[in-house]
């Protein structure tokens, strides 16, 4: 019987002599390609970015983008504002502020503990007040409620936030706006910095006590 392995053996032989042409390629080629691997890494070791290294930071799902420049010198500049705020609600904030160290330290404690909710806060807020059942166009505010509520005196509340914070308030401002779709031309008009902080404040400082009753010990 034939031998297959020695009538197949010349094959592999053949091959076997290609495989030295390549192991015999010029050092040059072979040192350029063993240069050019570590380009990648390279890469990664790089210094960072002025992007990378910016002091932005990724917005919360459903969130604005609140990122500043903590380098700027311009939002360090102190830019006094004025709200408006309804009389009721002052005296809460005024009693509230005892224990905060300034009118403005308090506001932006009241926006920072309700970010999410603003939308929801001003929403309220704007919702026409309960109407009788039988009443066929409850979104308008009917004569008598809208005298009522020019009954509530405002009063100012002054505060003197950095320029960088009363940017990321109107940035809040801005978002609020957007999630209603409220424009000049809707009953409630365009939001204000006072209505955004308004809702806040009224979501956050202490309800008032019931007069005539003491808290128990």
């Amino acid at each position: 019987m034939p031998d297959d392995t020695e009538s197949a053996s010349p094959a592999p032989a053949t091959r076997a002599e290609a495989a030295p042409a390549a192991a015999e390629e010029p050092p040059a080629a072979v040192a350029g390609r063993t240069e050019a691997a570590p380009a990648a890494p390279a890469r990664a070791a790089s210094a960072p970015t002025a992007e990378e290294t910016s002091t932005t930071r990724a917005p919360a799902a459903g969130m604005p983008d609140l990122s500043v420049d903590l380098d700027d010198p311009a939002a360090l500049a102190v830019s006094p504002t004025v709200l408006s705020v309804p009389a009721p609600l002052m005296a809460r904030f005024e009693r509230a502020r005892r224990n905060s160290s300034s009118n403005t330290e308090l506001v932006l404690d009241a926006l920072r503990a309700h970010l999410a909710e603003l939308p929801r806060l001003v929403a309220d807020a704007r919702r026409p007040a309960a109407a009788d059942a039988s009443e066929p166009f409850p979104w308008r505010t009917s004569t008598q409620r809208r005298t009522a509520a020019a009954k509530v005196r405002r009063v100012q509340l002054p505060i003197r936030p950095l320029a960088g914070e009363l940017q990321v308030i109107d940035t809040l401002v801005g978002w609020v706006q957007q999630q209603l779709g409220a424009g000049p031309r809707s009953l409630g008009g365009r939001i204000t910095r006072s209505e955004v902080v308004v809702a806040a404040l009224d979501a956050h400082l202490p309800a008032d006590r019931p007069r005539g009753r003491r808290p128990k010990a």
